[in-house]
């Protein structure tokens, strides 16, 4: 678990070191009147930091399917699939939710549940 931990936050220390380089190239760009490419976005590392946490998660909720910190992992799982805009973020929240429905976790997890489902039906 604080293995995955560490690997989110190197995620987000990563991605706010790209938005800088791309901020900055951005801002170059516009000096000179647009020539050239435009910059683009590119997240190698920090994407990366988050494959690995989510690996390291989906591991530990597979292999240790009753350990007392399981709900932390499938709520931390949920969120980081969630950062990377991925549907399956919410199966880890409903499996959260069905399987330790004491967790200190339900509500974040039901709230998730619902801002899912608003954004993936705009017509409600």
């Amino acid at each position: 678990m604080r293995l995955a931990e560490l690997h989110a936050e190197r995620h987000i220390y990563f991605l706010k070191k790209e938005m800088d380089i791309y901020e900055s190239a951005y801002e170059k760009w516009q000096k000179n009147k647009k020539n050239g490419q435009e910059p683009k976005f590119i997240q190698n590392q920090s994407l990366q930091s988050i494959n690995t946490a989510t690996q390291i998660l989906r591991n530990v909720v597979n292999q240790y399917p009753n350990h007392p910190r399981t709900p932390d992992a499938l709520y931390q799982l949920g969120f980081l699939l969630t950062e990377m805009r991925s549907d399956s973020s919410l199966l880890y929240f409903q499996r959260l939710t069905e399987r330790f429905p004491k967790s200190k976790f339900i509500p974040d997890a039901h709230l998730a549940i619902g801002e899912y489902n608003l954004s993936s039906n705009p017509d409600n």
